[in-house]
């Protein structure tokens, strides 16, 4: 799955909407929202940009992030999610220019939303469900 279709599986979510994981999480396990051949990738591509951005924010420079971020490193996870469910406008946003993160804080101008990453649940339970059934068939045949 290219970053394009990932932020375009994003956008349809409309996070900004209401802010509602429980929704969301009946959403995206909808194939005509997500595939069920792309889910797995999904999910990893969402994980690897979480990564990615808390990394940047963490070793971009000998600054510790809480020069950005008010509060503790589950703040930080909370509100990289909420900007991943935002877009990758914001995402980018971010990535470019961690002061942009403080927006985010708790008492930032935007604040943020608790938490984009539980709309995945129901996806990571499926996705674990179906590791497992395959390895299940694989016992059986041997």
């Amino acid at each position: 799955m290219t970053q394009e279709k990932f932020w375009n599986i994003i956008s349809k979510l409309n996070w900004n909407i209401d802010f509602d994981y429980k929704r969301i999480s009946t959403e995206i396990m909808k194939p005509s929202i997500l595939p069920i051949e792309e889910r797995k990738t999904f999910y990893s591509v969402a994980q690897k940009l979480h990564s990615n951005l808390y990394d940047h924010i963490n070793t971009f420079s000998e600054e510790d992030y809480s020069k950005y971020v008010n509060g503790s490193d589950d703040t930080l996870d909370d509100i990289i999610s909420h900007i991943i469910g935002v877009g990758e406008k914001t995402y980018n946003k971010c990535f470019m220019n961690k002061s942009e993160l403080q927006k985010y804080s708790p008492e930032g101008e935007i604040g943020y939303k608790e938490n984009f990453f539980y709309s995945f649940q129901n996806l990571s339970d499926w996705i674990y469900s179906n590791k497992q059934n395959k390895t299940k068939k694989e016992l059986k045949v041997s």
